[in-house]
Order: C-alpha cells, then structure tokens, then sequence
C-alpha cells in the first residue's frame, strides 16, 4: 500500500485550501481489503469538508474507509480546511489493511474403466495377443 500527499507548500492563514491522499495498491496481483486511513490534522488546522465523507472523527483524527482495493487501484481523499494561525502545519497519516489471496483449484471427477481385447479361448503354448485399452468418461 502506498501513500502519496499533494499539499500546498505555503498557505495564507483563514483562506481555504485543500490538499489530496492517494492511496493505491501497488501490487500487481494481490488485492487488499478493509483499507483504512487515519489522518491526524494539525491542532492549527480547521477543517471544511473531506470527499469522500469521514467514516468517523475521534478529536483531530479522521477515519477513512475505503474498503477493497485491487491491485494497481488508488483512491483519493480530498481535504479542504485552512490554517487558524501562522505556523507549520503537520498532517500525519497511518493505514491498516487486511491482505487476501485468492487461488482456484480445479475439482475433476475421473471415471476410469478397464476393458481387454483377445481371443476367447487360446491353445497352450501359442503365442496370442492381448489389447488392454483405459478409457475415462469423467473429468481429470
């Protein structure tokens, strides 16, 4: 899982700005789900909105839910608020996802059967020839 934020350098105090999470999964083959971001804001910050919605907000932080992503998937969160005072603002984030892989296994259902050829009856001592031929009309 990779994190990547787009963020102003500089900002004007009180003017709302936004800045932008992408997370994506950089796997090539394996999906993630129950992804999760958490984003603590600056206690200098005052948020407008976020796109998508919190799935819920304990004091400064906010919870993302962004559920399953396959791989090669990014998802973006949006954040719009401003700064309250001059200082330098610091916006950490943290994921938890759950990984899962997925195989197929092929179920076959063989039905062998046994079948001989040859004569019916031979004389002792002569040469005969005998054909054994295996046939499967199942699967496998």
């Amino acid at each position: 899982l990779l994190i990547e934020k787009h963020i102003p350098a500089v900002v004007n105090v009180e003017a709302e700005d936004n800045y932008v999470i992408y997370v994506t999964n950089i796997s090539d083959s394996l999906s993630i789900k129950d992804v999760v971001v958490k984003e603590t804001l600056d206690a200098n910050y005052t948020l407008a909105s976020t796109e998508p919605p919190v799935a819920t907000a304990d004091g400064r932080v906010l919870t993302f839910a962004l559920g399953t992503l396959a791989p090669g998937d990014t998802k973006t969160i949006k954040v719009n608020g401003s700064a309250s005072q001059p200082s330098t603002l610091e916006f950490c984030s943290t994921a938890t996802f759950t990984p899962f892989i997925c195989v197929d296994q092929l179920a076959e259902q063989p039905s062998l059967a046994l079948r001989k050829e040859g004569p019916a009856e031979v004389v002792f001592c002569d040469e005969f020839e005998y054909k054994l031929i295996v046939t499967n009309s199942g699967t496998g």
